[in-house]
């Protein structure tokens, strides 16, 4: 297992940082953070990271792209905390720059 502090190398579109990215044997996980919330489903009070929504890609700089496995966020005083779990079989190459991305947003990182 291993854990990093990313480094942004750039971004666009909806604010939000990557706290960290862990390795297992199986998976990358990784946790972002933001404070940019969209109204709730459900009940009208209820607000939800816009982050959460976003149907996020992981790619590294050859193209390989990793799928999404699951995603959760967190609530109360972690409101704003996601977790991406992505899958490693797809052979994505953890030593080039990764790209989390979307329709509205996008990161590179390097771990």
């Amino acid at each position: 297992m291993f854990v990093s502090m990313p480094k942004v190398l750039s971004k666009s579109g909806i604010d939000f940082t990557v706290q960290s990215v862990e390795t297992t044997t199986e998976h990358v996980l990784i946790r972002v953070r933001t404070s940019v919330m969209l109204p709730g489903r459900y009940h009208a009070t209820a607000i939800f990271p816009a982050i959460a929504a976003e149907p996020l890609a992981l790619s590294d700089k050859h193209g390989t792209s990793a799928p999404l496995f699951q995603s959760s966020s967190a609530a109360g005083a972690f409101m704003g905390i996601v977790d991406f779990a992505y899958l490693l079989k797809a052979g994505i190459d953890l030593n080039s720059p990764l790209t989390l991305e979307s329709s509205s947003t996008r990161m590179t990182f390097q771990i």
